[in-house]
Formats: structure tokens, C-alpha cells, sequence
């Protein structure tokens, strides 16, 4: 039983530093913050949260690499008028 209890106490702190983790990552307007849990292991996924979008869902590294790649080309697209 107390093995029990011990194993919640570090599922609850774990889960309680990963909302600390993402409300800092808000804070300091990081644009995202790449989510890597259990589920996304097992999947080989990622699932990236956007600063003010919020969870994009899960998606392949390639994938996630991708849409940064093209936000970035399309800001210096747009810096460069």
C-alpha cells in the first residue's frame, strides 16, 4: 500500500512540473514547447504546444520540423519587403 502511495505522490509531482514547465514556457512567450510523453514515445511523436495556440496534437519530429522550417522561411519572406 505505501508503495502505492509513493508512486501517486510521483505521478502527481510529475504532472505538476510539467504545468509548471508549460506556464513558465507561456511567460516568457516561448513560441512552442515540445511535449514528449508515455503515449508519444511508444509513437514515435511529438506534440508541440503553441504559446497562444495551444496543443497542436500530435505529429511526427519530421513533421513538427516542417511547419517550423516554413514559419521561419515565410517571416524572413516577409521581413525582407
Amino acid at each position: 500500500m505505501a508503495e502505492t502511495n509513493q508512486t501517486q505522490r510521483e505521478e502527481e509531482l510529475a504532472r505538476r512540473e510539467a504545468l509548471l514547465a508549460q506556464r513558465e514556457a507561456q511567460l516568457e512567450k516561448t513560441p512552442y514547447m515540445l511535449v514528449v510523453g508515455d503515449r508519444d514515445m511508444e509513437n514515435g511523436t511529438v506534440s508541440p504546444r503553441h504559446r497562444a495556440a495551444g496543443d497542436l496534437g500530435a505529429m511526427s519530429l519530421a513533421d513538427f520540423q516542417a511547419k517550423i522550417r516554413r514559419e521561419v522561411d515565410e517571416k524572413l519572406k516577409d521581413s525582407d519587403l
